[in-house]
């Protein structure tokens, strides 16, 4: 009796487990649940049944796989608690955040438990590359149709946009993080077709076949999320894994599929280096901050004009950012103005007239332009204030870029202006981001001043800015490095105790290396490591610990990989008393 109820509890946690690997993607923007500080979202909420399955079934059986790395992901949790508990700020906070962190170390912990042979490996791998292909296929979409644009709405508040362009995000929140996902799901896909091929010996080239059909639409969908980081990661991984099948020696076809997918990178790549003058500007910038550069100077400092008249001044424009302005089009380059008030410095008038550009205006150039302005209805004195806007995208000045500022004394009209109404007021806000070395100077000064536990968990996304010096800045921004944004958050222990998981990670699979004798396990391995070494690789400019389909993956993937290279060899069991 007792073995058939442990058995149906495996069996529901299994699919439980295989559903969640499936799902990871599709996080809906709005939760499922929400009282008071409580929120679950429909993949947490998954999440989370699974892991009180598990945990029901720990504790009826009192057995759990434990190695290094339960030991190392254990350690790192204390630590992240410890952290949040003596936080100096925003404790309540860092504790939520921390409980977050604890469903990604439980589902490292199921997945190492519950995967025992290389077919399981194999399935819950499927079913990872499934919801990446599906996720995929969503970005391509994405970015070639506005209806596609507006039903993907309810996974995120937007698309994420470059110069006004659309970066391939697909059903994650932002660009960045949809890369980090497909950049670890590849390698993924690719090792998962060379298995299927060496266990299906006569379907083999169909294996192979689904296998880089899945991997070139994530290919595409990487290169279409315009994210740097992610080309050299992914180019890294495939490196890796053909190096790893070299030294090997299994001849599994693993080499092959791997350099096709390198060959179709580099293909991709080049391609829109041809067609997408905008991809490459993308690649040669941090952020598009510094496609809103311009020096602009008006002709006159100060003006007298009549109310509510439209006259001409004219000023001087050069294009100091990286990329060309177009004159024409739907997001094209205009010269504008706000009207402030001097006193308050308030702005009266956001919207100015626009003058178009005669021509398309390269980097370096300078242009001479007589500028439309509707000048006040009321008489007094104000500031002119001359702008750039790209249309539907954004103003100069709001990225960071210098205004010009005019003086201006508006005297009364030399006609009658009883029918005019007066132009809406508005508000501008800087909206550019810092740069990463300007955020990594923020995080090591977080760090010294509370170098043992740090400043707590998710803490420096509230706090980077007063170490920068600035009054309101943006909470939505992290360290841009998953090292930093550690050392800043939980101090050295924090960073000494992830150091831990990594070597731990490390020394199982060097360990367990030579006792793989058959191809399909080593195959399914390397794919694994060469997944996590992607997100390590990205991580030292990119940070993803806070969106619950990258954390979830990292940790499904880690434990999929301890459950692969533990399942059929030497493995300690620890009761669940002392152990947990």
């Amino acid at each position: 009796m007792s073995q058939m109820i442990n058995q149906r509890l495996s069996k529901i946690q299994w699919i439980g487990l295989t559903i969640l690997a499936i799902a990871l993607p599709f996080e809906l923007k709005n939760p499922i649940v929400s009282l008071g500080p409580i929120v679950i979202t429909d993949v947490e909420a998954i999440l989370y049944a699974v892991i009180l399955l598990w945990v029901s079934g720990v504790l009826y059986t009192r057995r759990m796989k434990w190695t290094r790395v339960h030991s190392a992901v254990l350690v790192w949790l204390i630590v992240q608690i410890l952290a949040a508990i003596f936080a100096p700020l925003n404790r309540e906070a860092a504790l939520k955040f921390t409980l977050r962190s604890a469903g990604g170390v439980a589902l490292f912990f199921i997945a190492a438990d519950g995967i025992r042979s290389n077919r399981r490996a194999a399935w819950i791998m499927s079913a990872i590359a499934l919801g990446a292909v599906v996720a995929g296929c969503a970005g391509l979409l994405e970015i070639e149709s506005s209806a596609a644009q507006t039903a993907l709405l309810i996974f995120k508040t937007q698309p994420t946009l470059v110069g006004g362009l659309v970066r391939a995000s697909g059903t994650f929140q932002y660009a960045n993080t949809a890369a980090m996902y497909w950049e670890a799901a590849l390698p993924i896909i690719i090792a998962l077709g060379v298995w299927w091929s060496l266990r299906q010996a006569r379907r083999r080239w169909i294996a192979r076949s689904v296998a880089l059909a899945g991997g070139f639409i994530v290919l595409e969908a990487i290169v279409l999320s315009g994210s740097r980081a992610a080309l050299v990661g992914t180019a890294l991984a495939l490196g890796i894994m053909i190096l790893s099948d070299q030294i090997s020696r299994t001849r599994s076809g693993l080499t092959r599929s791997s350099a096709i997918g390198l060959i179709a990178l580099i293909v991709l790549v080049g391609a829109e280096f041809f067609v997408n003058p905008i991809f490459v500007t993308r690649l040669r910038s941090e952020s598009d901050d510094s496609w809103f550069r311009a020096k602009i100077q008006p002709v006159q400092s100060e003006l007298t004009v009549p109310a509510s008249e439209v006259i001409t001044e004219t000023i001087v424009v050069t294009n100091t950012s990286v990329r060309i302005w177009p004159a024409g089009g739907t997001h094209a380059v205009n010269v504008s103005y706000h009207w402030i008030d001097p006193a308050t410095q308030h702005v009266l008038i956001l919207d100015g007239e626009r003058t178009t550009l005669s021509r398309d205006l390269a980097p370096g150039e300078a242009l001479s332009i007589p500028a439309l302005v509707h000048t006040p209805l009321l008489t007094g004195t104000y500031v002119l204030q001359w702008d750039l806007v790209q249309e539907d995208v954004t103003w100069f000045s709001q990225r960071g870029n210098p205004i010009a500022n005019v003086n201006v004394r508006v005297v009364p009209a030399h006609k009658a202006t009883a029918d005019t109404q007066r132009p809406l007021a508005g508000s501008l806000s800087n909206t550019s981001s810092p740069p990463r070395s300007e955020l990594w100077r923020a995080g090591v000064a977080m760090w010294l001043s509370h170098p043992l536990l740090g400043i707590g968990p998710d803490n420096f996304r509230h706090e980077y800015g007063h170490y920068l010096g600035q009054t309101t800045f943006d909470e939505d921004i992290t360290a841009n490095s998953w090292y930093v944004e550690i050392l800043a958050n939980t101090g050295l222990m924090g960073f000494a105790a992830w150091l831990c998981v990594m070597i731990a990670l490390a020394w199982i699979v060097r360990r367990q290396w030579p006792r793989l004798h058959v191809p399909g396990e080593r195959v399914l391995t390397i794919g694994l490591s060469a997944a996590l070494l992607a997100f390590f690789a990205h991580g030292a400019v990119d940070y993803f610990m806070e969106f619950t389909p990258t954390y979830g993956l990292f940790w499904l993937i880690a434990g999929t990989l301890v459950g692969l290279l533990t399942g059929t060899h030497d493995v300690e069991f620890a009761s669940t008393i002392d152990r947990v």
